[in-house]
């Protein structure tokens, strides 16, 4: 086993999960029948998401390994709660993604198929990867980390997030009770909310005096693909730099219909679907003509940015950066 004497295995739940019901069965009992000392951490749930990650933060220990039993936004929080941990919390801190969500991302990029049902190999697997995360400012200070990706704008943050967080959509997802008009009717509901999508506000990038007016969502890629919707061969989480993806209006519709058929998990998961234009970059700055309102999707969870003049996403160059280290069992990544 790979655990020293000295570390914690701690496992990190999201009670409200839509697979909550199978954690204890699959993970906590199937540990302690290895006859594994294991620590569970509920996920806080305090009334804002900063009270959350303070709490989580100062809950980690040095030297644990996290094994995180919920999906792409319960780990967002978790990693959020390291990156702003003290030295004291944080060091020598290891995480695992076993996927206990609807958005696994994140453990279907670092966790291979067969660790993610038996919890026994993420728990003594000895391969760690570091992973640099996206640092998102909103007019030059800190707001947010990504281990996966950051999306601004309608489709993928207003449309995606909002619709996958309806209720009704959510409760057929923990009863299982799925359809692929449930994908649609959750779209349309969120597109009848919000009125008719509009792209973000103008904005230029440094150095560029170009305005764009144009643009329906602006995409931030740091692992091969985001929510089994956009996909890319090459991965970037252990560098310094990400994929700047830019959607126009022309590509509304289809970026649509794909985001209805990701919330019913009916996009196939082996092979690039969307091939999209894309730029290498390690930083994206867009720089509002006004103080303005973005939407933004971040591992799955929705934001919403208000007085936002310049919104930064870019990925820290020293070479003494805090980094993820990341408990790595896929087979080929």
């Amino acid at each position: 086993m790979s655990l020293s004497p000295e570390q914690r295995l701690v496992v990190v739940t999201n009670p409200y999960s839509s697979r909550a019901s199978g954690i204890k069965r699959d993970v906590m009992d199937r540990l302690e029948d290895e006859r594994m000392t294991v620590t569970e951490l509920p996920v806080p749930d305090f009334p804002t998401r900063a009270e959350n990650i303070q709490a989580l933060g100062q809950s980690i220990q040095a030297g644990d390994r996290l094994l995180i039993a919920g999906g792409d936004g319960t780990a967002n929080t978790v990693i959020n709660a390291y990156m702003e941990a003290d030295a004291d919390h944080s060091a020598g801190v290891e995480i695992g993604f076993l996927g206990f969500g609807n958005a696994n991302d994140l453990a279907s990029t670092f966790t291979r198929a067969e660790a993610r049902k038996d919890p026994v190999e993420l728990a003594e697997a000895s391969h760690i990867v570091p992973v640099h995360p996206l640092d998102i400012s909103v007019n030059g200070i800190h707001s947010i980390y990504a281990m996966g990706y950051a999306s601004a704008g309608e489709v993928m943050a207003t449309v995606g997030a909002q619709a996958f967080h309806n209720p009704k959509h959510r409760a057929a997802m923990q009863n299982g009770r799925l359809h692929p008009l449930h994908g649609t009717g959750a779209v349309l509901r969120s597109k009848h909310q919000h009125g008719h999508l509009q792209p973000l506000p103008p904005f230029r990038r440094p150095g560029d005096s170009e305005l764009h007016t144009d643009t329906i969502d602006t995409i931030a890629l740091n692992i091969p693909h985001m929510s089994l919707l956009v996909r890319d061969r090459a991965r970037y989480y252990d560098t310094n730099e990400f994929r700047r993806i830019e959607l126009a209006r022309r590509q509304l519709l289809a970026m649509t219909g794909l985001v209805a058929s990701a919330l019913v998990n009916l996009i196939p998961t082996k092979e690039p679907l969307v091939t999209l234009p894309g730029t290498t970059t390690s930083n994206e700055t867009l720089l509002f003509t006004r103080p303005v309102t973005v939407p933004l999707q971040v591992d799955g969870e929705f934001h919403k940015l208000s007085r936002v003049r310049t919104l930064s996403i870019a990925k820290n160059q020293s070479p003494d950066a805090k980094v993820v280290n990341v408990v790595h069992t896929a087979d080929n990544t």
